[in-house]
């Protein structure tokens, strides 16, 4: 588990100090061309909430992120909030940050249409002003 942190922690660190800070729009490509290499898969997910939400809101989208975890193809998942570090490299700005680990990329595109993954997007797109999305292949 530390492990994982600590491998989500540096590729967050490493994609946060260049010029990827744009927010990624949803790609025409098809989902099945990602790598189909068997090296583990890391999809991290940044979110921004809208500032206007009130508390139910925002604990109906924490219930929502949990119910994520039930996918399949997930082995594991993490939610946390930004850690408030002081470096020029460290973004602190979004509201929640999502890891989730696969077996392989066809895991990754296998949650991207799976219905609770759908669901989630569907009731909660709203909620949120940027999505900012990491995807990483670990050999």
């Amino acid at each position: 588990m530390k492990i994982r942190l600590l491998v989500s922690l540096l590729l967050w660190a490493a994609v946060s100090s260049s010029d990827a800070r744009m927010a990624v729009q949803p790609s025409a490509t098809p989902l099945s061309t990602a790598p189909k290499a068997k090296a583990k898969f890391i999809h991290i997910v940044c979110v921004w909430l809208k500032p206007d939400l009130d508390r139910r809101d925002i604990k109906d989208f924490e219930k929502a992120m949990r119910e994520l975890k039930k996918i399949k193809t997930v082995r594991s998942m993490e939610i946390g909030k930004p850690a408030g570090t002081k470096r020029d490299v460290v973004d602190n700005t979004y509201s929640y940050m999502m890891v989730f680990y696969f077996n392989d990329a066809i895991g990754h595109d296998l949650y991207q249409i799976d219905p609770i993954h759908q669901d989630f997007v569907d009731k909660h797109k709203a909620k949120w002003m940027r999505i900012q999305v990491y995807d990483a292949l670990i050999e």
